[in-house]
């Protein structure tokens, strides 16, 4: 899977990466996009298509041009459907949450730091909202840091920044229970669709029954 990633990563263009990834049977789930972020944190060369490579990494959809240019909160990947957005994850089941598709503040950062601070392969506006449960501080990164995390500029901003309390835990998930929440109702939707697809699939069973008789 490692060699599939470097495919996706070195692909001329975001169409050819999203083949390459459905090829290989891609996952949200089994941590590709944290794998990708990590070796194009590695690259000192430009990325063709870096964001539209890294949303459908953490998606798992190729979206459409009207939700690329907005935060990819779970509110937002719970409403996908099919008709909106190419599937290209080979994950099965209900929608991702940010629960198995978040990466560290660390890397976000030497993400933020290659690619958006000193080889502009990615705007500060579409980081931000790749990372929409990060925005505060990459914002902090824009207005006030360079590629190292070292202030160098609006330093009363940086210092109001620090001293205000942020709960946030080290992937970024709020601590006052929502990751639990979210899980929880992210089973449920999962466990509600399986059902209905199991009663469409009897209900069609009984009325062949219903025909023969």
């Amino acid at each position: 899977m490692a060699i599939a990633i470097d495919m996706v990563v070195e692909a001329p263009d975001a169409f050819t990466a999203a083949a390459i990834a459905k090829i290989n049977n891609m996952s949200v789930g089994r941590g590709d996009f944290h794998k990708a972020i990590v070796k194009i944190c590695e690259s000192d060369t430009p990325i063709a298509d870096l964001h539209l490579k890294l949303m459908f990494l953490k998606t798992g959809h190729f979206l459409p041009k009207s939700l690329l240019d907005q935060p990819t909160t779970d509110e937002v990947l719970e409403s996908l459907t099919e008709e909106q957005a190419t599937k290209i994850a080979a994950d099965k089941g209900g929608r991702v949450t940010a629960e198995n598709h978040c990466v560290t503040a660390k890397l976000v950062f030497k993400l933020w730091a290659k690619h958006v601070y000193t080889g502009k392969t990615f705007s500060q506006e579409q980081i931000e909202n790749l990372f929409p449960e990060y925005k505060e501080r990459l914002q902090l990164y824009g207005k006030c840091c360079d590629e190292t995390g070292k202030a160098v500029r609006n330093l009363d901003e940086y210092k109001k920044y620090r001293s205000t309390p942020h709960q946030f835990r080290p992937r970024g998930l709020k601590s006052d229970g929502a990751q639990k929440k979210a899980k929880q109702a992210f089973a449920k939707k999962r466990d509600d669709a399986k059902k209905a697809e199991e009663a469409a699939v009897n209900k069609k069973k009984d009325d062949k029954a219903g025909e023969k008789n």
